[in-house]
């Protein structure tokens, strides 16, 4: 059963996504995200040798958002694994990647 919790936000870079997504305080394991480009969710590789992994517990993530190129799913999915490695479910656009 996936939960819906609706947050809309207007970020300008990919840290400001990220404090959003660490700021959000919750206890949620099952999250439906709703982004209008799934480029808000890659995380630069300088982003990521700077910083450590963010480490949520998210266990299952629903990902909907409009994308157009499919080889840039295993970089988006790289992305939300690294903010996310607990999760064990991972589907984007209702497509079931793990």
């Amino acid at each position: 059963m996936w939960f819906r919790h609706a947050f809309f936000l207007s970020v300008g870079s990919s840290s400001d996504m990220l404090n959003f997504l660490l700021n959000l305080n919750c206890s949620w394991n099952t999250i439906s995200l709703h982004v209008k480009e799934y480029e808000a969710l890659i995380w630069p590789e300088k982003l990521k040798r700077v910083c450590r992994s963010p480490l949520l517990n998210w266990k299952h993530l629903k990902v909907i958002t409009n994308y157009g190129n499919p080889e840039r799913i295993s970089d988006l999915k790289e992305s939300l694994m690294w903010i996310s490695p607990s999760l064990e479910t991972l589907s984007i656009n209702e497509k079931c990647i793990f």
